[in-house]
């Protein structure tokens, strides 16, 4: 089973688990369901009688949306992410994937206030290939 989670620095600046304000590790693991969207990006060209042509653009083609959620959680942890979110934008960021680290970055995020007990937080992360 895929385990997908957003690795938030600590304040003291580590990468080991999650920030929030009192400088305690909070892992965030994103609820199942993650979808995720690849997209390539091509050249096309088109020519007489329906013929075309096409052509990978770039070094990285392969563009990967994630849209991933944070249901039912408490309201403490939901803001505590959409803090990260507020701080980070728009620089990237880590998303794990099982085995495997992709660097991400969001623009917007949407957060439900379902009650005073539990909130939801949604996120579209896109990958972003940097040095």
């Amino acid at each position: 089973m895929a385990q997908y989670k957003i690795v938030i620095p600590t304040t003291d600046g580590t990468t080991t688990g999650g920030y929030s304000a009192t400088g305690t590790n909070t892992n965030f693991v994103v609820d199942r369901g993650v979808s995720r969207k690849p997209k390539f990006r091509l050249l096309r060209q088109q020519f007489g009688d329906g013929y075309e042509q096409r052509l990978r653009d770039g070094i990285n083609t392969k563009e990967e949306m994630y849209d991933v959620s944070f249901n039912n959680r408490q309201p403490e942890e939901i803001y505590t992410i959409a803090d990260f979110f507020d701080a980070i934008i728009p620089e990237s960021f880590d998303f794990y994937i099982d085995n495997d680290i992709v660097r991400v970055f969001t623009d917007t995020y949407s957060i439900v206030h379902q009650s005073t007990v539990g909130h939801s937080l949604t996120v579209s992360l896109k990958r972003v290939y940097e040095i």
